[in-house]
C-alpha cells in the first residue's frame, strides 16, 4: 500500500487572516467607525473559521496520538493555556496601572473568582466591577476558548461515533445546526439576551459544534478531504461567488457575517478554507517556509481586546489614529507570545518531533 502526502501549508496563514478578522471587526466596532468597508470585513467571519479548522486539524492529532489518549490532552493544555495564562497576567496588570480598581472595594475574594474564571473554563465570567472598564469587559474574545475546550473534551467521544456510530453523529450535527439558528432567531428580540439560560447556551459547544464537526467530517472522509481541497482556479472562483450569494439570500447578512452563519455558507466557506489551504502563495520560498513554521494567529487573537481596552480606557487619541497604534502593538504581542511562550511551551508537547514532521501534512493512504 502506497502512502501518498496531501499539504496543506497554508494554515497557519489561515488562521492568522481569521484572526486579523476578529480583530478588525473589534476594532472598528468598539472604535465607532461604520462604513461599507467594515460591513466588507464581516464576510468571512473568524470565529467559525477558527472552528472549521480546528475540527480538521485536531481530527489528525487526536488520531495520530490514539495510543496516548493523555498526551492529547497534554499537548491541548500546552497549546492554549501558557499563552492565556500570559495574557490574562499582563491585562490585570495593565488595568490596575490604568487606576480603575483603585475605587472599586472588590474584595480578595470576589477578584479571585474572576482571575480563577479566566484562566480556567469559564472564561466569560464578567463580573460587575468590570463592566465600566473599557467596553466593559477585559477581554470579551475569550469566550471562545471555554468553547474550543469543550470541543477538546468532547473529541474522544465524537470520534468513537464517527467511526462507530456515524449517523449518531450526524444527528447531532443536524441538532446542533438547529440550537444554533434557533437560538439565533430568539435572540433578535434585544431583551432575550438577559436570560441567563440563553447567555449560558451562547458560550457553550452546543450551537456551535456543527462547525468543528464539519472540520471532523472533511478531515475523516479521504475522498472528500482530496475533493475539497484539490485546487482548481475556476472551481475557487465560482464557490467564492456561491459564498457571497448564500451570504447576502440565505438569512440577513449582519446575522450570517457573524457566528450565527447558516449552514450553507458554511459548507461552501469550508471548502474554500481547504481550497485556499493548497494554494500556491505569490511570495519568496523564504517567507512561504517561515509562515509553515510560525503560528501568530493565537497571541493576536488573545491579546488584541486587551489593547483596545487600554486604547479606548486612555482616550489619549483619535479613532484613527487608535487603529494605527493597535495594528503594530498587537502583531508585537503576537510575536514576542510566540517566541516567548507559545514555541517554547509547545517544545514540551509528547511526540514534538513526530508532530514536527507531520506539521502540515495529512498523510491519507
Amino acid at each position: 500500500m502506497t502512502t501518498k502526502s496531501v499539504y496543506h501549508k497554508n494554515f497557519n496563514l489561515i488562521r492568522l487572516l481569521a484572526a486579523l478578522q476578529v480583530l478588525l471587526v473589534h476594532a472598528f466596532n468598539h472604535f465607532g467607525y461604520q462604513a461599507w468597508f467594515v460591513d466588507a470585513i464581516k464576510i468571512v467571519p473568524g470565529v467559525p473559521t477558527f472552528f472549521f479548522t480546528s475540527g480538521f486539524l485536531i481530527f489528525f492529532a487526536y488520531e495520530r496520538m490514539q495510543g496516548d489518549k493523555l498526551g492529547f490532552f497534554i499537548n491541548r493544555l500546552l497549546r492554549i493555556y501558557p499563552a492565556l495564562l500570559v495574557c490574562v497576567l499582563v491585562s490585570v496588570l495593565t488595568v490596575y496601572m490604568t487606576g480603575y480598581f483603585d475605587d472599586k472595594h472588590i474584595g480578595v475574594v470576589r477578584f479571585a473568582a474572576w482571575i480563577i474564571g479566566q484562566t480556567t473554563l469559564v472564561q466569560f465570567y464578567n463580573p460587575p466591577f468590570m463592566r465600566d472598564y473599557g467596553v466593559g469587559v477585559l477581554n470579551g474574545a475569550l469566550w471562545t476558548i471555554s468553547v474550543e475546550m469543550q470541543f477538546y473534551f468532547l473529541v474522544p467521544f465524537l470520534y468513537y461515533l464517527l467511526k462507530n456510530r456515524p449517523i449518531v453523529l450526524a444527528l447531532i450535527f443536524a441538532v446542533c445546526v438547529g440550537v444554533n439558528v434557533a437560538a439565533n432567531q430568539f435572540l433578535r428580540e434585544p431583551a432575550h439576551w438577559d436570560l441567563m439560560y440563553m447567555k449560558l447556551l451562547m458560550v457553550s459547544f452546543v450551537p456551535y459544534l456543527h462547525m468543528f464537526l464539519l472540520g471532523f467530517f472533511v478531515a475523516s472522509t479521504e475522498k472528500l478531504r482530496i475533493f475539497a481541497s484539490k485546487l482548481d482556479l475556476r472551481y475557487l472562483a465560482l464557490l467564492a461567488a456561491a459564498y457571497v450569494l448564500s451570504m447576502n439570500l440565505i438569512g440577513p447578512y449582519a446575522v450570517n457575517a457573524s457566528n450565527s452563519i447558516n449552514p450553507i455558507s458554511l459548507i461552501i466557506l469550508a471548502l474554500i478554507v481547504m481550497q485556499v489551504s493548497k494554494a500556491p502563495l505569490p511570495i519568496p520560498a523564504r517567507l512561504q517556509r517561515f509562515i509553515e513554521k510560525t503560528d501568530f494567529s493565537y497571541g493576536l487573537y488573545l491579546c488584541h481586546m486587551p489593547i483596545i481596552n487600554l486604547l479606548l480606557v486612555s482616550a489619549a487619541f483619535s479613532p484613527a489614529t487608535d487603529i494605527l497604534i493597535l495594528l503594530p502593538s498587537c502583531f508585537l504581542a503576537a510575536v514576542a507570545s510566540w517566541y516567548l511562550i507559545e514555541r517554547p511551551a509547545l517544545s514540551h508537547k509528547r511526540g514534538h518531533a513526530a508532530a514536527v514532521a507531520w506539521q502540515g501534512t495529512v498523510k491519507t493512504s
